[in-house]
């Protein structure tokens, strides 16, 4: 068998199964453990009848184009929410959707040098171009991943600086909470560690590098912008700006 599987141990708090492939563990979600189920079909048939080789070779690229194409239009085109009666697509979502890709992607190289000898010779450019093309699709399907979680948090701190700091009262004599960052602050700073929270446990650090450094730089340009339009005229005021930012740099 090409991995090993188990159940996922943690009940609701994460859908799918652990799979360990090539001594590196990745959360799936249930599709993916039965495209690997048809592959291994597909490739015993390919080695044991090589005259079915070429037909073999269409039926998985086939699969693996429907799989990255299916994908895309459950979890970035939230088609899941209508068939799967999902609220939204959340973090988890996307991670087990991402995941998903990395394996299917390792799966190409195997596919090469399993059915590479098993093609006649004229098929063999044909195998190579086919995988490249798969890589390529994947690899824009993962970024566009990637994007999305930016995107997420893009849109929460346009919220929070948007309608919740536009309601802060910066230089209220109210003491009540003085010295304590404010909820929008608050609940932005909780938005992006909790995204972090999940992502770490199941990307690489290539690919958790790659999705945190736009969102880093969301916070360079976007938080500044927002800060600039305040003007308090109080030590309170200018306290409580101080506090919030404060609390900004110590959470991230």
């Amino acid at each position: 068998r090409l991995f090993s599987t188990s159940s996922d141990t943690k009940g609701k708090r994460m859908a799918g199964r652990e799979l360990v492939f090539a001594g590196r563990s990745y959360r799936v979600v249930n599709s993916l453990l039965m495209l690997v189920s048809f592959l291994e079909r597909y490739l015993s048939c390919a080695t044991q009848f090589s005259a079915l080789s070429s037909s073999v070779l269409s039926k998985i690229t086939e699969m693996f184009r429907f799989y990255n194409e299916r994908t895309n239009s459950l979890v970035l085109q939230a088609e899941a929410c209508k068939t799967a009666g999902l609220k939204r697509i959340n973090t988890k979502n996307l991670v087990l959707a991402s995941q998903s890709l990395s394996v299917v992607m390792s799966l190409m190289d195997i596919v090469k040098k399993i059915l590479n000898p098993c093609l006649p010779e004229k098929y063999q450019p044909h195998l190579n171009v086919e995988i490249e093309r798969l890589m390529v699709e994947y690899e824009t399907h993962k970024k566009r991943i990637a994007d999305k979680f930016a995107d997420m948090i893009q849109n929460l701190i346009d919220y929070c600086c948007k309608t919740g700091m536009a309601n802060v009262q910066w230089d209220a004599r109210n003491a009540d909470g003085l010295g304590k960052p404010q909820m929008y602050m608050t609940k932005m700073t909780h938005g992006v560690i909790s995204m972090y929270n999940v992502l770490h446990k199941h990307l690489p650090n290539d690919e958790l590098q790659m999705v945190f450094v736009p969102i880093f730089q969301l916070f360079n340009t976007k938080v500044p912008q927002a800060f600039a339009d305040i003007e308090p005229t109080t030590p309170t005021g200018k306290s409580r700006v101080r506090v919030d930012i404060n609390h900004l740099l110590s959470s991230l």
